[in-house]
């Protein structure tokens, strides 16, 4: 099963994420920032809006691109976080879909009270459904900072031999480990990206120009029995981050997660 995630910064053309589609064939797309000109658009080219319970206007929205996958909304936690059940013939999980707060408008102080305001959310649907969960979005922090790696907020890791060990033990109390495979991204590849969101001139003291706030974790209930690859999928868009540029569709490169059954 493939996840492709993309905030298209409220672009109204949808070509460029056809463009995406044809060229990594994803099972399931997720859109951040996505308008209504490029739902009516993918639709017309059969690609299947997964409409949400009337109850909110979420910040992500997810559209079935192959037929291989079940998936359909099962909770709004808010208008941030989105749950979707998806299900292949091998396959059975919970895709957790955020978009969370820009670091315009809060200080991690903040970032990290939102993340645990939405761990609890995580927490009470798998209390429902199991751990079989996946996150995956814009979570506007890096995977170092305090809401992604705090034990009570998404206590996420780098390694996922320390996520197979499934918990670990604060204070006498115990928490689920996500394993976090966008530390990969900090490799970098021979074009020179680090990041899928780019400052040309980061103020204050943090001086990152590249930065991963688009992340995907996984429970490591899962990685027993699949093998996941996550990619930046800036090598399939037809713009640089790094250079200010009028005709750029957005301001943060696409990301997939491919789950593989084990040989």
């Amino acid at each position: 099963m493939k996840l492709v995630f993309w905030n298209i910064l409220k672009n109204t053309d949808f070509g460029p994420v056809l463009a995406l589609i044809d060229k990594v064939s994803p099972d399931l797309l997720f859109l951040a920032e996505c308008t209504n000109e490029v739902i009516d658009g993918l639709q017309k080219q059969d690609c299947l809006f997964v409409h949400s319970p009337p109850v909110m206007d979420t910040k992500v929205k997810c559209f079935h691109v192959s037929r291989h996958v079940a998936c359909r909304c099962i909770r709004e936690a808010g208008e941030r976080l989105t749950f979707y059940r998806a299900e292949t013939k091998y396959l059975s999980c919970v895709i957790g879909a955020m978009h969370l707060i820009s670091k315009n408008n809060a200080d991690e102080t903040f970032q990290l009270s939102e993340s645990l305001r939405h761990i609890q959310s995580v927490n009470q649907m798998e209390s429902e459904h199991g751990q079989n969960t996946i996150l995956v979005g814009d979570f506007n922090m890096n995977p170092f900072e305090a809401g992604m790696v705090v034990p009570h907020a998404f206590n996420s890791v780098c390694s996922p031999v320390i996520a197979k060990k499934m918990t670990r033990t604060v204070q006498k109390v115990k928490y689920s480990y996500f394993f976090n495979p966008s530390w990969k991204i900090y490799g970098g590849d021979d074009r020179d990206v680090f990041g899928s969101y780019y400052y040309d001139s980061p103020g204050g003291n943090h001086s990152f120009h590249w930065n991963n706030f688009d992340q995907a974790l996984i429970r490591p209930q899962l990685l027993t029995k699949y093998d996941c690859d996550f990619q930046l999928l800036h090598p399939f868009v037809e713009f640089d981050l790094t250079k200010k540029q009028k005709t750029s569709y957005s301001d943060h490169y696409p990301i997939m997660l491919e789950l593989r059954s084990k040989k």
